[in-house]
């Protein structure tokens, strides 16, 4: 008896799902993830491996069990000679994230298509080429980012702390990390900025995890949390003009 394995790599997170050979769902296991562009390619690569290996050893398979390898990884779909190796007798079947975007928003028709996970990134197509811009992660700001998100929501949510203007935030990031009002001033925005992440993806997962927190916000009526979403809604355009002017893609497409 084998298994197949599933992995999606993202900047703040790692799921691998396990699945028996004939496709019912095992069980689902999440650990860090990293931007290869910001830890490396070759961190990246060992941070899936482990993740698989650990994925599979939960649910009682060793390497030599694993019938099938596939998922959605930010490196070329063309390499996975990293994987072969630790799983001999698997199938492989790796697509890049820019790609597997692109097939199922486009089609496989050429156009742009818009990323906007931990990290973003926008793409081109042509039908046959892809053309990338962004996704270099936080030490360059990944714009309308959901790092970007979390990281202006926590920040509007410290200004309301000072006196700065009123928002929803500052409640649900208090409730999220068991702020209390009795715990005072320095007390509640020690715990709201988490001061323990102190390794790049840590941070990456905490200011990640505030994103959903403004889109609650802005949905409820916040304005300062509106106004973060709209802010982000414009740089992910200045993203998409950027690709047009550097890379030489169409204005339309």
């Amino acid at each position: 008896m084998g298994c197949i394995l599933t992995v999606d790599l993202g900047g703040s997170k790692v799921s691998v799902g396990v699945l028996s050979e004939e496709g019912s769902l095992l069980g689902e296991f999440r650990s860090e993830g990293g931007n290869p562009y910001v830890i490396g390619m070759e961190q990246a690569r060992q941070i899936v491996v482990q993740a698989l290996l650990n994925a599979a050893a939960r649910m009682g398979f060793s390497p030599e069990q694993v019938a099938v390898v596939v998922g959605n990884v930010f490196v070329s779909s063309t390499d996975d000679s990293f994987l072969r190796r630790i799983f001999p007798r698997a199938q492989i079947r790796l697509l890049s994230e820019p790609f597997l975007n692109i097939m199922l928003s486009l089609r496989g028709r050429p156009g742009y298509t818009v990323h906007s996970g931990t990290g973003s990134y926008v793409t081109w197509f042509d039908g046959e080429h892809v053309v990338c811009y962004g996704g270099f992660g936080r030490v360059f700001g990944d714009r309308g980012s959901g790092y970007e998100i979390g990281r202006e929501g926590l920040l509007a949510a410290v200004a309301a702390e000072e006196g700065g203007p009123e928002t929803m935030l500052t409640g649900l990031l208090c409730e999220q990390v068991g702020a209390r009002p009795e715990d005072g001033f320095l007390a509640r925005v020690r715990k709201m900025i988490r001061p323990t992440n102190r390794d790049s993806r840590g941070a990456t997962a905490y200011f990640g995890s505030i994103a959903p927190l403004v889109s609650r916000a802005a949905g409820a009526g916040d304005a300062v949390a509106a106004a973060i979403l709209r802010r982000s809604a414009r740089e992910l355009a200045e993203y998409c003009q950027l690709l047009i002017e550097k890379c030489g893609c169409p204005a339309q497409g």
